[in-house]
């Protein structure tokens, strides 16, 4: 790369930036930035600084740019994110991995607590079934005993009327 504005040019298209996005941060219109680019417009040292800026970089960074370069200091904060992602990423891996076994387990105690409280609702109603079939049974014995006391009184009650 032989001139800076070449340089500039090759940086932003690197970064995946637009004209535009570029321009805006230095404080331009997209027009103005393109005529930096083709190297229509004279430099000034705030200028420069301000491209440097935008694109993360010192002024002799961009300045010593080689094509597909990345600046020292955008290195190190590459790296810096990475670490920090990594260690994001490990914290979430070993969330993930204690939730699911704490999850697995948490489940399948709730599934065999449903199955023991399902268990105990089928033995409840057969043991409330019995109980009303007795009830039914003590009641219909009850009628036929009443039924018996009554045909014996009134056995009785002829009895005694026929002997007065």
């Amino acid at each position: 790369m032989n001139t800076v504005y070449s340089k500039i040019k090759a940086i932003r298209i690197e970064k995946k930036l637009s004209q535009q996005e570029v321009g805006k941060l230095i404080g331009t219109n997209q027009s103005n930035y393109n005529r930096i680019e083709s190297g229509l417009t004279q430099l000034t040292i705030e200028r420069m600084e301000q491209i440097a800026k935008a694109f993360g970089m010192t002024v002799s960074e961009l300045m010593n740019y080689e094509g597909g370069e990345i600046g020292h200091s955008e290195i190190e904060e590459y790296i810096k994110t990475i670490k920090t992602l990594e260690k994001k990423n490990q914290s979430l891996q070993e969330q993930i991995d204690s939730e699911s076994e704490e999850d697995s387990y948490h489940w399948a105690k709730q599934r065999d607590e449903i199955e023991r409280l399902k268990t105990e609702i089928k033995t409840l109603k057969n043991i409330i079934k019995e109980k009303d079939d007795r009830l039914k049974e003590k009641d219909d014995r009850l009628k036929d005993k009443d039924l018996v006391i009554d045909t014996f009184k009134m056995l009785m009650n002829s009895k005694g009327n026929g002997n007065n």
